[in-house]
């Protein structure tokens, strides 16, 4: 029988934000037929609540730095040379972007350990579904569209892309609060032939 214990789970959490979302779900009881009623679900809502708090710390501090210092992470793509009106206008466009960006990153970290928590639980179809309809709807077909039809910018193309991670993160918070997720096998009991 498989038992994680808490300074295996301290361990395996890790500071980086591409590992979120698998720290987010270490504690599923991984013996036959166990459901997630046997979870330890303090303890759990805690490692999840950690995620979060880590995830939404680190795009913080990079949202910051892409608003308080646009031309320093701009410098390296600046190509000497050119104009000032053109570094202008580069530098315009370029801080717009990373707006966008720094808010992308904050609710995409959040996504992430939500959709986590809610594909290690078992609830693996609502994530397809919700990704299958959200990314037509809120990503392609609006930027194909806006682009190809409409001359959208830049900027509004990557805004859809903010739209588009941000419904994930809604629908993944709504259906992490709703708690449908708790009463999922994560394996069911196979019978004897």
């Amino acid at each position: 029988v498989f038992r994680t214990k808490r300074r295996d789970v301290l361990r395996e959490r890790g500071f980086l934000l591409a590992r979120f979302g698998k720290s987010a779900v270490v504690f599923l009881d991984r013996r036959p037929g166990g459901s997630l009623r046997v979870f330890q679900f303090r303890l759990y809502r805690r490692q999840l609540r950690t995620c979060l708090l880590r995830g939404g710390a680190e795009t913080v501090v990079a949202f910051l730095l892409f608003l308080l210092a646009p031309d320093v992470v701009l410098a390296p793509f600046m190509i000497s040379g050119h104009d000032a009106a053109a570094q202008a206008a580069i530098l315009d466009h370029g801080r717009i972007l990373l707006t966008i960006v720094a808010a992308y990153l904050f609710f995409d970290a959040l996504y992430m350990v939500l959709s986590g928590a809610l594909r290690g639980a078992g609830d693996t179809r609502f994530m397809m579904v919700a990704t299958a309809v959200v990314s037509p709807l809120c990503l392609i077909m609006p930027v194909y569209l806006g682009v190809h039809y409409f001359q959208m910018s830049v900027e509004a193309a990557w805004l859809w892309v903010l739209v588009f991670i941000t419904v994930l993160f809604l629908l993944s918070a709504w259906r992490y609060l709703g708690g449908f997720w708790k009463k999922m096998l994560v394996i069911e009991e196979q019978s004897a032939p």
